[in-house]
Order: C-alpha cells, then structure tokens, then sequence
C-alpha cells in the first residue's frame, strides 16, 4: 500500500504537470517591444496600448474587495487573475481590444472573477450583480458574452492549481512526512497554521504583482514555506530533509537563482504587513530584522543554516500563545456595495 508521503508526493508532481498550462506569460511589456522600430511603433495598436501594471494591481485589488465582501474565499481571486492574464495572452481581437481600452480590460476582469466564483465557490454570482455593481458601466449581455471569449481564449482550463493548493501539500507533507522522536509531525497544529498564515500573506502579494504571472505556483508555494519556516525559527535539518525530496521531486527544473529572487520579494511582502511583522517578532524574537533573509534567502534546502535546537519548543509555545490572543488573520476591510464599484481604473 502506498505511504501517505507518495501519494502526497505524487499529487505535487501531478499539479506540476497540470500547471505548466497555466502559467502566463508578459503581454505588455512583450507585445510593445515587438511593434517597436526605429521609427517608433509599428502599429497603430501598439501605439494605443493604455492598459499597464497599475490596471492590473487595482482590478486585483477590487476583487478581493468583491470576495472580501461577499464572504467568499480569498484564494478564488488567484484564480481570476490567472484566467485573465491568460486570456491576454492571446492575440485574438477581443484580447486586444481589452489592451487599447481599459473598459473592456475591466470589463475582463470582472467577467474572470464571476466566472471563478461561478466555477470554484458553493453560491455563484449573478451576472446581474455584476452589472449592478458595475453602475449601469456594463450590461448582463456585455458581460456573459465576455465569459465566452475569456473561456476560448484560456481554451477551457479553469482549473489552475494555486500557490495555496501547492502550500497545502507541502505541509501536509511535512506534518505527516516524518516523525520525530516522541512520534509526532514535524510541525506541530499551531506551527502549520501559522507557516500557512504566512504563505497566504505571501501568495497574495504574489497575485497582485505583474511580474509573478509567469511564475509557477509551485516556486512561489515553495518559496514562501521556506520564508516562513525562516522567519519563525521553525527550518531545522529534518524540514530541510522533507522539503528537498519535495524539491527533486516536483521542482528539479526550477533555477536557483529565480528561486532566490522569488524568495527575496516575497519577504519583503510579509515584512510590509504589520500583523505578519508581529506574529515573526512574537514567535522568534532573534529574527527581526528583514537582513536575515536577504542573507539567507538564495540559498536552497540543502544551504539553510541550521536554526538552534533548544528554540524549536519556545516558538511553538509562543505561536500557541500568538493563536490563542488573536483570531485567524483577516484580510476582509469594512467593504461597502459602494466602494466595490466598478470603476477601478
């Protein structure tokens, strides 16, 4: 019979096969260089390309404001923006029509999130809600015939395998993978929830930068555990052991240096939250300053330096601590139908 470590193992090589289709590429920066000559753009298109980096980070924004709003889950907006970054790297008319005007870029956007919702959360959204929320900006027909062309464009996958999907596997991988002596996982329950509390701080910076789009969610999975395992005091050799089978396993093609990188930013991302900045302070007083993972971070599994023993039990007891005095973190602000209008851009 197959250990649960395979078949953990198993899936992550499994999402990793499937998310190679998912993955997306530049469609700005890629597109513009291509038209230019010498003599400037080649194309009246390229020359009328208004949508850039910031249309994107504030439709990413206004979702996770919707989902916020409508109590769905988080993770759902990972998805959207997948399916629209997608979606724009096709060379079809309505793709470029979305990249010369940004009402129809928006109108994108909004259409990849109810298709998300309708697709990955219990109760779907009317499209009528969201030609409500958009204040008269779209109908329901300009909407559900977005859905169609976002659906041939991404040639019907809607199923993308997020960072948060990946997240889980590793960690279940290592609170089951191995054992220590007294016969419980590496990590214990207050341990993983807080390593994954992290991650998804980590995970949803990633989705609102432009430049992670061509990133697998598997680096970025992986990459955000190993800051978080950091920052906590929690990376001992037998988390390093578990972590690099998963590496050779599922991510042997990943360069090192871009996984450095990825690592680098997504520090900084946690750093940036207040909440996160106290949970790291609180569970592993020694490590507050961002400097030790710019020392650290390009380093793989295998470079880690050992975290001192003696300290693993005191950090799971101020994470029990830290789980006990605070809820769950929220990402979820007073949101008003109001302030979910779409005119994002």
């Amino acid at each position: 019979m197959q250990s649960s470590s395979s078949m953990i193992l198993d899936n992550l090589a499994a999402m990793c096969r499937q998310e190679t289709h998912y993955v997306a590429q530049d469609y700005l920066f890629h597109q513009q260089q291509q038209e230019m000559t010498v003599n400037g753009p080649q194309h009246a298109a390229a020359a009328a390309v208004v949508v850039d980096m910031d249309c994107r980070t504030k439709m990413a924004q206004w979702c996770y404001k919707v989902i916020d709003f409508c109590n769905f889950d988080r993770e759902t907006v990972a998805i959207a923006m997948n399916t629209l970054d997608r979606f724009m790297n096709n060379h079809h008319a309505s793709t470029q029509a979305c990249l010369t005007d940004r009402r129809q870029y928006q109108l994108a956007a909004m259409t990849s999130l109810y298709q998300a919702v309708k697709i990955h959360e219990p109760e779907a959204m009317d499209p009528a809600l969201i030609a409500k929320i958009s204040h008269g900006t779209y109908t329901v027909a300009e909407i559900e015939a977005m859905e169609v062309q976002l659906l041939m464009g991404v040639a019907w996958r809607v199923n993308t395998p997020t960072t948060l999907a990946f997240a889980r596997l590793l960690l279940e991988l290592l609170s089951n993978g191995q054992s220590d002596n007294d016969g419980e996982g590496l990590l214990d329950e207050f341990a993983l929830e807080t390593v994954y509390h992290l991650v998804k701080i980590q995970s949803e910076a990633a989705v609102m930068e432009y430049d992670f789009m061509a990133i697998p969610p598997s680096v970025v999975a992986y990459a955000a555990i190993h800051n978080a395992l950091l920052a906590l005091g929690l990376q001992d050799g037998a988390d390093r052991t578990v972590l690099t089978r998963a590496l050779s396993t599922t991510l042997d093609a990943v360069d090192p240096q871009l996984l450095s990188n990825v690592q680098t930013v997504l520090y900084q991302a946690v750093w940036d939250e207040p909440e996160a900045r106290d949970i790291i302070q609180t569970c592993n007083p020694q490590y507050n300053t961002i400097n030790n993972v710019n020392n650290n971070s390009g380093m793989d599994c295998d470079d880690m330096e050992n975290d001192d023993d003696n300290h693993h039990d005191d950090n799971n007891h101020a994470m029990k601590q830290q789980q006990q005095q605070q809820q769950q973190h929220s990402y979820s602000p007073s949101v008003s139908p109001r302030s979910i209008s779409a005119k994002a851009l």
